[in-house]
């Protein structure tokens, strides 16, 4: 009796949910995301906002700070450069003034000048290039005094 009682109660009991649950449904979700999930969006949104301009002002600062580390770096470079064509200078000096003695002086090397040295537009590279002349000079003019200053 019990087990027809049970299934008697469940012929009646589930069409009675599956209708009311179709029925419902759909109200119940969209009347649970217009109250609970709406706002939590809407608060969150108000929080994105708000944090923006800060979020802004950090970037603003950030890459002000890599500007300031890549200038330093290029100035650090360019100092580097100014050095080693300081050096090269010199050593052409005194090979010039040794090609001088022995009354070599056509085949003398060229030194760097100032105006010599070429900008470079983007910015990413050191601001200095050497001169084409350089590698030119030196394989033409010490060939061919070596020969004329051994006795």
């Amino acid at each position: 009796m019990k087990l027809v009682s049970q299934l008697l109660l469940k012929l009646d009991f589930e069409p009675k949910v599956s209708a009311t649950v179709r029925r419902n449904f759909r109200q119940v979700i969209n009347q649970t995301l217009k109250t609970q999930l709406l706002p939590a969006a809407a608060r969150q949104q108000e929080e994105i906002l708000s944090r923006y301009s800060q979020a802004r002002a950090f970037l603003g600062q950030t890459l002000e700070k890599e500007a300031e580390e890549l200038i330093a770096n290029n100035q650090r470079l360019l100092s580097e450069v100014e050095q080693k064509i300081e050096q090269y200078n010199q050593a052409v000096g005194g090979i010039n003034a040794c090609l001088k003695a022995m009354q070599l002086d056509r085949h003398q090397l060229p030194m760097i000048a100032e105006e010599e040295l070429l900008p470079v537009d983007n910015g990413s590279e050191a601001n200095t290039a050497i001169p084409d002349a350089i590698p030119d000079a030196i394989p033409d003019a010490i060939p061919d005094a070596i020969p004329d200053a051994i006795p």
